[in-house]
């Protein structure tokens, strides 16, 4: 398959539209790959030949021009005078300081544990089981736990992510009468940094997994926001530390199913007073019509990795309700994120 004419020629007909899709994961691995090894960060600076990459990062240098060379034909990267590689504008996104960088996302797209969840489509869509329980023999949460680097991982993935559209949501909301706010399930704190910058009267509660809290810490220092946030290690299944004005659920409600979800909400409802307000800050799928490629495809992964989904404001107002919530309204952020608010429904 002639990948370059696909990615630079346009595509011509159905079947060259089809062909493009296969090709998907194939372009994932070579982006994977180049975000493992760091070459975005090694060609910041300035271009190199294939010598000097592979003698820096340690490849093959027959396999890494091959690699490479694929990469400039999707326009990653491009091909300069003296068979030497540079940056493009796509490729820039690759490195680990560009703001907005997706190299976390790129790695965490192209694990092979991701991979092999994705590989259990199949049997899910025959069985209604968990792609990932399948293909891995155990559950998310489990696998995650035994695996710290697959946590640290998910982790950067999430920093990265929420960078994106941090500022965006923290304009949209107003905080002018928040105190505090708690960010459950919060990882590294971007979000909450995004606020807190937005907001100089506010403080935060950062609550997360235990191993998170080390990353966490460094974040919300290279932010400037360690005074003024306090980072809370525990389970939300468990527990949610009280004293928040606000409860902040970004992109956790998404990855569980129904009975999962109510136990979070029921957790975040006995730690809040009747005047504490909850904002979720999720994707929300179209009660009519249909949702964007991205949403649809965001909807797929959480039901390969835990069974989670994306869902209407009906499902959320159902839910919210069942865990004794009142749903409020709906903020748009000017992103693929709405803010739905809620409050304790005492009826």
């Amino acid at each position: 398959m002639e990948t370059n004419n696909l990615y630079k020629n346009g595509v011509s007909s159905p079947s060259a539209t089809l062909g493009q899709m296969l090709a998907g994961y194939q372009v994932t691995q070579l982006i994977y790959v180049a975000a493992k090894l760091g070459l975005a960060d090694i060609l910041a600076d300035s271009p190199k030949n294939i010598a000097e990459l592979a003698s820096i990062v340690g490849a093959d240098s027959r396999i890494l021009q091959r690699l490479v060379r694929a990469l400039a034909c999707i326009g990653v990267f491009k091909q300069i005078e003296g068979g030497r590689f540079g940056l493009t504008d796509v490729g820039d996104y690759l490195r680990t300081d560009t703001p907005g960088s997706l190299r976390a996302v790129a790695i965490f797209s192209g694990e092979d544990w991701v991979q092999r969840a994705w590989g259990g489509l199949l049997h899910a869509t025959q069985t209604g089981q968990v792609a990932l329980d399948h293909a891995l023999g155990m559950s998310f949460d489990q696998y995650v736990a035994r695996n710290p680097l697959v946590s640290d991982g998910l982790d950067q993935r999430a920093a990265a992510n929420t960078a994106q559209v941090a500022d965006a949501i923290a304009a949209s909301y107003d905080f002018s009468d928040v105190r505090q706010a708690v960010d459950v399930g919060g990882s590294y704190g971007t979000l909450t940094a995004a606020i807190l910058r937005a907001n100089p009267h506010m403080t935060g509660i950062l609550y997360d997994r235990p191993p998170v809290e080390q990353g966490a810490r460094q974040y919300l220092a290279q932010a400037s926001c360690a005074e003024r946030c306090k980072f809370v290690a525990g389970n939300f299944f468990e527990a949610v530390p009280s004293g928040g004005d606000v409860y902040i659920l970004k992109s956790v409600i998404h990855d569980w199913d129904d009975p999962r979800s109510l136990a979070i909400l029921r957790n975040v409802r006995k730690a809040m007073t009747h005047t504490a307000r909850l904002l979720l800050v999720e994707r929300l799928m179209p009660a009519n019509g249909e949702p964007s490629f991205e949403l649809a495809t965001y909807d797929v992964m959480m039901m390969v990795l835990s069974n989670g989904c994306e869902r209407t404001t009906d499902e959320y107002r159902s839910l919210l309700s069942t865990a004794g919530f009142a749903l409020k309204r709906v903020v748009p952020t000017g992103t693929l994120f709405s803010i739905v608010e809620a409050e304790l429904d005492d009826a």
